[in-house]
């Protein structure tokens, strides 16, 4: 199914550090963002203001455009069907291999800790010479351990018991770019305890 683009102009949306534009597919609308950082990169920029992406988005919105559609057909969405362009999805397109390679992360298991200002355990992984940031909520980890509450250490420690079922999921998400703002790959409940 191929996405219309809208000609309104693209608007800042604060809250995921993107710019918003809208498209609808045959059968309802579809909100599409991409990502500052990805969209900083797109226009060759280092510290780029709020006017300063709004304008570079304006200039390059073909491209941009041509990537969400991409992203869209492929079925690239995020779970609001949304679609959310990140840097990795830059050079993805650009080699238009994200769909064909098959995505091996490494996962560095001494780079586990809780970030207590998300409430998660927050893990990384390598996909070539990428650096992916990864987490799992606090409540995915204790619905998996069939607990209530548990400190910090608890957490990682659950993480570890389940790691392999966690950087499983974490991989199958990378590789179908269900990514958050700001390129970290979340694994939630629903995505652990299904």
């Amino acid at each position: 199914m191929a996405l219309t683009f809208l000609p309104q102009s693209g608007h800042w949306n604060p809250e995921m550090e993107s710019v918003h534009f809208d498209a609808r597919d045959d059968r309802k609308p579809v909100s599409c963002l991409i990502h500052k950082v990805a969209l900083s990169e797109l226009l060759h920029l280092r510290d780029a203001n709020q006017d300063d992406l709004l304008a570079g988005f304006e200039k390059q919105r073909q491209k941009i455009e041509t990537i969400a559609s991409w992203k869209y057909t492929t079925g690239k969405t995020r779970r609001d069907g949304a679609v959310f362009i990140t840097s990795q999805d830059l050079d993805a397109y650009e080699r238009r291999d994200l769909v064909e390679r098959e995505v091996t992360l490494i996962f560095d298991s001494n780079k586990v800790h809780y970030d207590t200002l998300h409430d998660w355990v927050r893990f990384y992984a390598i996909d070539g010479e990428a650096s992916v940031p990864c987490a799992v909520t606090r409540g995915a980890l204790l619905d998996r351990e069939r607990i209530t509450d548990a400190n910090e250490k608890r957490l990682i420690d659950a993480y570890l018991r389940n790691r392999q079922a966690i950087d499983s999921i974490a991989e199958e998400k990378y590789r179908n770019s269900q990514v958050e703002p700001g390129g970290i790959v979340v694994v939630m409940s629903r995505d652990l305890n299904h």
